[in-house]
């Protein structure tokens, strides 16, 4: 019986030719180069009717011991007849069903065991779609999109086109394994898609949340932990940890990456595995510190803000952070920890910026020299906010480490009550600050000469001073401070905050206008007696920027005179002023 199988499947097989000769010069015709989708409808149908009329008389005899050897054999021949160009006619044809383009129907190759062939291809089509739609969202952070996506894959298009195409028994089947490993593959591709944006979604915080979340949830689906960290790291050595990028700028970008990453993974592991690169880039820069007190008292930055939501726990120090084997909510560190990783809930963003240090004491020094800056360029001893900076940051360091900027605040407001009283005798112009230099970091002091009308401002405070406390002198130090100053130039009126020392040399112009007013800048450091030219030069290019004096060059001598600029010139933009480096 076999052996008249194979010998009578000639039939078959040269209709099958037959059809496929006849399609061949049908496409040719068309000018489709073999893209024409109507050879699987007619091949498939074809088949279906020699399957039927080949099972029909099995059905009669279904004692027949050999009824499955005989299926064996036809099935062995039937697939081995199939022409290639089918399995590409039947994608172009699938292709068309799953566009919603046509009211096609699917060849019925389920009916000789062949339902294989379609789910594989309808598998291809729909992996293409959902890879489409996951990559039409790049570049979209403000608004979840992985919850719509996976939703759209379960009950929305993809699992109605799959049903378009496969008969009852297989789309249960198909729902319980395909829709599985399409949601998968969705948030594969969704996941790659993201790591690739992490570093611009980390940048764009936190108007990015939504991305920040959908990751989170992808990663419970897939195992892409160590490719974020990898993709990560990666991006932030070439496009952060670079000399172009200036301090400031990679501290903004690693708090962050510190938010956004313990949104992702709460134990923190992910997060010490990108942070230690820029912890280390961020200890070899010089102004490090700097830039770290700075954002602890400036009262916008997002540091005071974290200090207040806080709970105010203590510093903790790597190097302090021991486990404390008696806590009964210890838990084990996470399974993909690296061996130096310590989980610390207590942890904020101040304190993880102090740990990039092995010492809290650096901050405490340059936190001094920075507070002192900002406190003698108060203009009306409004302590406000710097009170409140440094209460938070009492909590953090401690009140001990802190005591020297206490007394710094504390000399403020007495300075204030002294001025207070003073202006209650006399008028005056100056509110000085008098501090107690024991406590405040080492001034560098120089002296010039002050004009003649500071001077009497001066010595006016000084004999109100000494009555109002006869057992102390003031020590004047005259380069720190402010000076707010109005300039009357004949065509424009400036009201600027400047140095003492750049106060004073205007002066000097205004004092010598009526010999002309144009001075060198040798002139200008024997009238005042300053320490140096460098600081001379330095203010006069700071008032050739402002547009107040004008550089010129003597006649057949190789030297600059400075005059005031009554009326504004627009300078070229290729000029630039003479300044020190």
């Amino acid at each position: 019986m076999a052996s008249r199988v194979e010998a009578n499947f000639s039939i078959i097989t040269t209709d099958i030719r037959t059809i496929l000769s006849q399609w061949e010069e049908s496409s040719l015709l068309k000018l489709t180069s073999k893209n024409d989708s109507s050879l699987a409808p007619e091949v498939a149908q074809r088949l279906v009717d020699y399957y039927v009329a080949w099972e029909a008389p099995l059905r009669n005899i279904p004692a027949y011991e050999n009824a499955d050897e005989l299926t064996t054999i036809f099935h062995d021949q039937l697939f081995a007849t199939l022409p290639v160009e089918l399995a590409k006619s039947l994608r172009l044809h699938l292709v068309q069903v799953l566009s919603d383009d046509t009211s096609s129907s699917v060849p019925s190759l389920d009916v000789f065991g062949a339902q294989a062939i379609t789910e594989m291809l309808s598998a291809e089509i729909l992996y293409d779609e959902i890879e489409n739609e996951v990559l039409a969202n790049k570049g979209q952070w403000e608004e979840p999109v992985l919850d719509n996506l996976r939703k759209w894959i379960a009950y929305g298009g993809i699992s109605v086109k799959m049903q378009s195409i496969m008969s009852k028994e297989p789309v249960k089947r198909w729902a319980d394994t395909w829709l599985q490993r399409f949601d998968f593959f969705a948030c594969e591709k969704f996941c790659e898609m993201r790591i690739e944006e992490l570093f611009d979604i980390i940048v764009d915080y936190p108007d990015s949340t939504a991305a920040i979340n959908d990751i989170k949830t992808c990663l419970e689906r897939v195992q892409y932990r160590s490719h974020l960290v990898k993709q990560l790291k990666t991006l932030n050595e070439t496009r952060l940890l670079h000399a172009g990028a200036s301090t400031q700028l990679i501290l903004t970008q690693y708090i962050s990456t510190i938010k956004c990453l313990l949104i992702i993974d709460p134990t923190g592991v992910l997060l010490a595995s990108v942070a230690e690169p820029i912890r280390k880039y961020l200890r070899e820069r010089p102004d490090t510190i700097r830039s770290i007190v700075a954002s602890f008292v400036d009262e916008e930055s997002e540091l005071v803000e974290e200090g207040d939501a806080q709970d105010n726990a203590p510093i903790v120090l790597e190097n302090d952070d021991a486990p404390d084997w008696e806590d009964p909510n210890w838990e084990p560190e996470p399974i993909d920890a690296g061996p130096n990783f310590r989980s610390d809930s207590r942890k904020d963003l101040i304190s993880t910026l102090v740990s990039i240090y092995d010492s809290k004491e650096v901050f405490v020094e340059e936190l001094q020299v920075m507070l002192a800056q900002r406190l003698m360029s108060l203009k009306d001893y409004n302590l406000e906010k710097e009170i409140r900076n440094i209460e938070i940051l009492k909590l953090k360091f401690g009140e001990t480490t802190l005591h020297a900027c206490e007394v710094m605040l504390k000399d403020v407001a007495d300075s204030k009550r002294i001025d207070q009283n003073i202006r209650s005798q006399i008028e005056t112009v100056i509110r000085p600050i008098v501090v107690s230099r024991q406590f405040w970091p080492e001034i560098e002091d120089f002296s010039f000469n002050l004009t003649e009308q500071m001077q009497t401002y001066r010595k006016q405070y000084e004999d109100a001073y000494a009555r109002f406390k006869p057992d102390k002198r003031l020590h004047w130090i005259p380069q720190i401070g402010n000076v707010s100053i109005t300039l009357d130039l004949e065509d424009r009126t400036l009201n600027l905050d400047v140095t003492p020392f750049q106060a004073t040399v205007i002066d000097l112009f205004a004092v010598n206008g009526v010999t002309g007013g144009k001075m060198t800048a040798q002139d200008i450091e024997e009238q005042l007696e300053a320490p140096n030219s460098v600081i001379v030069q330095d203010t006069l290019a700071f008032w050739i920027k402002k547009g107040v004096l004008k550089e010129e060059k003597l006649r057949d001598e190789d030297i600059a005179v400075y005059r005031v600029l009554e009326q504004y010139e627009a300078t070229s933009p290729k000029s630039k002023p003479r300044t020190s480096l």
